[in-house]
């Protein structure tokens, strides 16, 4: 697990939820939505080093994320 300074804030999320039919949201909502985008960022993150790396180039573009979201998102 990174370490806090290295995660999402909660807050930001939290206002998310906010609408005129919720007043509340548990910590434990925001959290558990945190954990789940972090990690998925995290699979795309690394099928997107590896297709800039099989690609040859050294530098991770914009590219190389969109192509690991569609691959991501296909399975």
């Amino acid at each position: 697990m990174p370490k806090n300074r290295d995660r999402i804030p909660l807050s930001p999320l939290k206002r998310e939820f906010y609408s005129d039919e919720i007043s509340e949201v548990s910590k434990e909502a925001v959290e558990e939505l945190r954990d789940w985008i972090e990690e998925y960022a995290k699979k795309i993150s690394r099928k997107a080093i590896e297709i800039s790396k099989v690609s040859g180039n050294k530098t991770l573009r914009e590219g190389d994320i969109k192509t690991a979201l569609k691959i991501i998102k296909d399975r």
